[in-house]
């Protein structure tokens, strides 16, 4: 036994570092500078150094660590020999002050759901005793009353009765118990994410003599990041469309970011940064037909719960924003806040306003009776493209009233973002057929279709609007199928894609007519989706 126990000492000591060597030094997250997918988290420590060569483990670390990104930058008078990393399967991370609140509800909830079990068995036992017991033996007894008789049995449906609504009442308090219990471990099994190991970083120093030190450690993890989203807001025709830039920031690193000075970048470290090289393409013979397929492959957004960011400083009611200063350099552009934030380990959205913008917007209304007799109100946008944004989803709140969602497409080359702010029924478009023009003929072994369409528009409002309306007539895919166009009504037409469109100013209170006509031909012996 000894033996062993020497052996086990040995190997023990034999470790990556000696014990006597090693100082462990506590440190704090200071700074995140967060990527589109990971981030790299700066920590700084203190501790005062004597002669020696030690080696300082960095301890509390999480264990999603790249290796290869660990830095470590230190002032005082002393050498930094060697830096490394390494995990630590023995010591688990600091549980949140959430989790612990969590632990302690489940442990009440377990010891209530134990003891209705137990009661459970009392009431159980109780019943099996009196059952057992509600034989009576003639033999044995004299004068039996049938008063005694009946209140024996009164007794026995009373209690059995009183046990059975206790059982039921456990059941249900057991249900309930149980589903509460279930609903805290999916939290806790959230708020872990499976990181619930650590890591460390080790250097080794030489000390000439006793010195203050200080170190900075830079790291990068994966399971981290942020995505942009937006928000459009518009008060009215007259004022400036306010574009507020959010950032959707996330972690579950499993240690909370605590006061830490947040930076976005718009970088992206997990994709390769190869430049592609051209090969020659030789062609041969092949067995098989191949479709070539020129498309690139396009990665699928993470859906996560969404909360927003708690600044860990007093910054008062102003915006954040306004503490955001922009940086671009060739490849990327980085928001540095100047504010403490708290980013829990929930893998939760969590959002941060990095920038403000006010964008030039032209107002007018649109109709396309044909499909809706609705109109709606558009904000076009101009000069969205000048403010490096990133493709994202948009939330539309029009005099303060939330309208809905669009997307901003950043690779979108058109000058101009057109965004629906909602229906107005001041302003009246309907469409209508005229019958004394719209008829079917038959000449020759062709079949002749005359159709008409009249529109009118009104400005119910007190003010001058701008107001487009598109309309259609039908293209031909086909040579034995004919369109003519007979009358526009004024309307522009595309005659590749047959759209007609309206666009003017009406005046208050003032109505316009718009008729237009077509004949389409082609042979009576066929149908046409007309």
């Amino acid at each position: 036994m000894k033996k062993i126990i020497l052996i086990v000492l040995t190997l023990f000591s034999f470790g990556v570092y000696a014990e006597e060597e090693n100082i462990v030094i506590d440190s704090e997250i200071k700074e995140a500078t967060v990527f589109l997918r990971g981030a790299q988290i700066t920590r700084e420590a203190k501790k005062f150094l004597t002669p020696g060569t030690y080696f300082l483990v960095f301890d509390g670390l999480t264990q999603n660590v790249n290796p290869s990104s660990v830095q470590v930058e230190g002032k005082g008078d002393f050498t930094i020999l060697s830096v490394s990393h390494q995990r630590n399967y023995l010591k688990g991370l600091k549980e949140s002050g959430q989790i612990k609140l969590l632990m302690d509800t489940l442990e009440t909830l377990n010891a209530e759901l134990s003891y209705q079990r137990g009661m459970r068995a009392v009431y159980q036992e109780e019943k099996s005793m009196i059952i057992v017991n509600k034989k009576i033996d003639y033999g044995t007894q004299t004068g039996f009353a049938i008063e005694d008789l009946e209140e024996m049995a009164e007794f026995y449906r009373n209690r059995l009765k009183d046990l059975m609504l206790k059982q039921e009442e456990i059941t249900r308090t057991e249900r309930e118990l149980n589903t509460e219990i279930q609903r805290i471990n999916g939290q806790l099994s959230q708020l872990r994410s499976g990181n619930n190991r650590t890591s460390e970083i080790v250097v080794e120093v030489a000390v000439k003599k006793n010195t203050p030190a200080s170190f900075k450690l830079k790291y990068f993890i994966q399971n981290a990041g942020w995505t942009p989203v937006y928000d459009l807001r518009s008060s009215g025709p007259s004022e400036k469309m306010k574009l507020d830039y959010n950032a959707q920031v996330y972690q579950s690193t499993g240690i909370d970011w605590k006061k830490v000075k947040l930076e976005l970048s718009t970088s992206n470290p997990t994709q390769r940064t190869n430049k592609p090289e051209v090969q020659p393409w030789i062609l041969r013979f092949t067995g098989n037909t191949q479709k070539i397929s020129y498309e690139s492959n396009r990665s699928t957004p993470i859906a996560l719960s969404e909360t927003i960011a708690v600044a860990a400083d007093d910054a008062g009611a102003g915006s954040v924003a306004a503490l955001t200063t922009v940086t671009e350099s060739q490849i990327n552009i980085n928001f540095k806040i100047d504010i403490l934030y708290n980013i829990p380990s929930d893998n939760k959205m969590h959002t941060v306003n990095v920038r403000n913008i006010d964008l030039d917007a032209e107002y007018y209304y649109y109709s396309a009776p044909k499909y809706s007799d609705k109109t709606f109100l558009i904000a076009s946008v101009s000069g969205w493209e000048k403010h490096q944004l990133l493709s994202g989803q948009a939330s539309i709140y029009f005099q303060g009233v939330y309208l809905g969602k669009t997307y901003i497409d950043a690779s979108n080359t058109a000058e101009k973002l057109d965004i629906s702010l909602g229906e107005d029924k001041q302003i009246v478009v309907k469409r209508k057929r005229i019958e004394d023009y719209c008829d079917s003929k038959l000449i020759g072994s062709n079949k002749k279709e005359n159709i008409g369409l009249e529109i009118i528009a009104k400005n119910t409002k007190s003010t001058k609007i701008k107001l487009v309306i598109k309309d259609q007539i039908p293209v031909s895919s086909n040579k034995e199928i004919e369109v003519e166009l007979e009358e526009s009504g004024d309307a522009s037409l595309d005659e590749k894609t047959g759209i007609m469109n309206w666009e003017y100013e009406l005046a208050p209170g003032a109505s316009n007519k718009h008729q237009f006509k077509y004949i389409v031909k082609y042979p009576k012996d066929k149908r046409i989706n007309l």
